[in-house]
């Protein structure tokens, strides 16, 4: 369990070092109607990036299931985008 909590701490890490580079983190946010537990966007060069996180506590491994159902609704949440 310990070594889940350091990588944990390490995505925490990562996400404040995004918002102080200039990323906007965004708790429970929508996009075109699909919930994600938070969002980070930002600017690289000409590009905008999108990275959504969905947070879950599982005692066991996340199912192929699961993770294809998150994927669906990433992608929903993209191409429903005006």
């Amino acid at each position: 369990m310990p070594n889940n909590w350091k990588l944990f701490e390490k995505i925490v890490a990562a996400i404040h070092y995004a918002e102080s580079r200039g990323a906007k983190v965004v708790w429970n946010d929508k996009i075109n109607g699909k919930q994600f537990d938070v969002t980070v966007r930002f600017q690289h060069g000409l590009r905008d990036y999108l990275t959504v996180i969905e947070c879950k506590d599982y005692k066991k491994p996340v199912s192929v299931d699961k993770v294809e159902a998150f994927v669906t609704k990433s992608k929903r949440g993209q191409e429903e985008r005006p």
